[in-house]
């Protein structure tokens, strides 16, 4: 089969390498396409091999009107027809490829679909209108397969995978202990350090609370930061003056295989994403999940989450709780045991059958869920869905 897939995040990329590994098993021709929102992540995965990718067979940039979007695709469709196209996560910019392909009758896959907070955010909102524009969807763990039932998805096109990165940390862990030269580099012992792990832009304001933390338990904290998080901190005057004053190295960002060799060889890591949480836990580092007010974890459950509330007092929070482990079983939520079988099933079931869903979103309202019309989407979301 012909299979497009195009990715955006870091997060994404990395998740998605264990599917792309099935896919190429298949025996599938799979055409790669980096949307950029990461400004190549993507092309980072190819250069080191450390993923497993292919070359790219195309490249987007960022904030590209729509109208050029759709002729830049019309193009690759006059060129090659898609059995099927991937898409994974939940960022905006996937909305108008996912968008066009569902319109042009090609089976659309999401994976990941059915991750909610129903909390009428942005965020949440862009996850449901990709799942409505999604003929196949693919769910990390029973729960986010439930949401879907609830709004109403045939579940004969609901398939139970389970979490990629469970897959990417067993197959890729002994690699990174024998490759990875990083502690080395930075000249660190193992388990001498705890592990920072920030990608939420508004984690960076709060830098002051992680060091007092430091200063607290007498940790030293390697944090490896991306090149936006670097300009926060700069702009903040704060990136080379708290490494001078303080027991704190910042990095950059780096390859999955000293990404996972940091988690490996840490004393415990915290972090603001989920999926680096998982990682964590896969590996038994003990591991704290710091998350904004108001918002809870969407692929694990939040009871069996080690975290803490993105706030003021922060610092004395993570003291107290960051070497408690959590009683997170991974793989009750999570197993992708049966992941190769699933797919390939699913992708021989569907092939040329369509499927149109209806168009709507989902909120909860004293307690229960309502279903909405997309007209009460913000202005940016319905320019890109209607």
């Amino acid at each position: 089969m012909r299979i497009g897939v195009f990715l955006s995040t870091r997060e994404d990329v990395v998740t998605f390498s264990p599917i792309y590994w099935v896919l190429k098993r298949l025996g599938h021709r799979v055409y790669l396409y980096d949307l950029s929102v990461e400004a190549g992540w993507f092309e980072k995965g190819v250069q080191y091999l450390s993923l497993g990718y292919d070359r790219l067979s195309g490249h987007f940039d960022r904030d590209i009107p729509i109208d050029v979007i759709f002729s830049e695709l019309s193009d690759i469709l006059d060129k090659i027809y898609f059995d099927y196209v991937f898409f994974i996560g939940g960022e905006t910019s996937v909305i108008p490829f996912i968008r066009f392909f569902y319109e042009h009758g090609i089976n659309t896959v999401h994976v990941g679909s059915g991750l909610r907070r129903y909390n009428n955010t942005l965020e949440d909102f862009t996850y449901q209108i990709i799942d409505r524009f999604s003929t196949i969807h693919f769910t990390y763990s029973p729960i986010h397969t439930k949401n879907l039932l609830n709004e109403g998805f045939d579940p004969g096109r609901i398939k139970l995978i389970g979490y990629p990165i469970i897959d990417l940390v067993e197959a890729k862990s002994g690699e990174a202990l024998s490759k990875s030269s990083i502690l080395n580099e930075i000249d660190v012992e193992e388990e001498d350090y705890l592990l920072l792990l920030l990608w939420n832009k508004e984690s960076f304001r709060y830098i002051d609370e992680f060091i007092k933390f430091s200063e607290l338990s007498g940790e030293y904290l390697i944090c490896p930061t991306p090149k936006w998080g670097k300009r926060i901190l700069m702009d903040m005057d704060k990136y080379y003056s708290i490494m001078e004053r303080y027991d704190v190295t910042f990095l950059e960002s780096m390859d999955v295989f000293d990404h996972l060799a940091l988690i490996m060889n840490s004393k415990g890591v915290i972090t603001d994403v989920e999926w680096i949480y998982v990682e964590a836990s896969l590996l038994d580092r003990p591991a704290l999940l710091i998350i904004r007010e108001g918002e809870y974890p969407v692929i694990l459950e939040g009871a069996d989450i080690n975290y803490s509330i993105l706030s003021s007092g922060l610092g004395e929070e993570i003291y107290r709780r960051y070497n408690l482990r959590s009683g997170t079983n991974i793989r009750r939520f999570l197993d992708t045991s049966l992941m190769r079988e699933r797919i390939e099933d699913t992708l021989r079931s569907f092939r040329g059958k369509f499927f149109v869903n209806e168009l709507a979103v989902y909120s909860r309202v004293e307690g229960k869920l309502k279903r909405f019309p997309v007209g009460i989407l913000p202005d940016y979301l319905k320019g890109l869905v209607l």
